[in-house]
């Protein structure tokens, strides 16, 4: 049995967990062009997890793990969620989607290695070898899917205002795949320091 020097607070890894369990719910609606599935955390809005994280690290004098990379894990989920949430916005709006059908599969795949990395935190050392294959996944994942974005634009030039739609869908896959390769990058942070 490891010894933990440092207290283990589970408040943190809740949170954390709460921020990273419904990205791929809302992933999956994304792919699925559907309305994305109620969570907890809807009312609340991203301000007040936000909120309840900042009041817990004040609340806390020893943290699992350094109180800036805690913060900077869970801006970066609440990133992924309003990209995702904006992306399905606009897929909402258009009636052609295709091309992004790819994007939007990695997409669930990604958060959902983004949140099994996040459960993975709570015990680092029994989880090193996933936590590493699901690092190693994100990164992959969202280089292949932004190379498989429609690159210029609505093919057949059809009329302006739909084509100022699918270059705005291009546009908020693309931040999307930006914020998953953030989170992906701040849970790293984390693993690496604790190493």
């Amino acid at each position: 049995m490891p010894l933990h020097l440092i207290p283990r607070e589970a408040k943190f890894f809740d949170l954390l967990e709460g921020l990273s369990s419904p990205l791929a719910d809302r992933s999956a609606a994304l792919a699925g062009r559907s309305a994305a599935p109620a969570d907890p955390e809807a009312g609340a809005g991203p301000a007040d997890a936000i909120g309840r994280m900042v009041a817990a690290l004040d609340a806390s004098f020893i943290t699992p793990f350094d109180r800036e990379d805690i913060y900077r894990l869970a801006v970066a989920l609440v990133d992924v969620r309003s990209t995702i949430d904006d992306a399905a916005h606009r897929l909402g709006e258009s009636e052609d989607t295709s091309g992004f059908a790819a994007a939007l599969g990695a997409i669930v795949a990604i958060c959902t290695g983004i949140d099994a990395a996040v459960r993975a935190l709570r015990d680092p050392s029994k989880n090193a070898e996933g936590l590493r294959g699901h690092l190693v996944a994100i990164e992959r994942d969202v280089d292949a899917a932004a190379r498989r974005l429609p690159a210029d634009g609505p093919e057949g030039r059809e009329d302006l205002a739909a084509g100022l739609r699918r270059i705005g869908i291009e546009a908020s896959v693309r931040r999307a795949l930006d914020a998953c390769r953030e989170a992906g990058r701040a849970v790293a942070v984390v693993v690496v320091k604790g190493a």
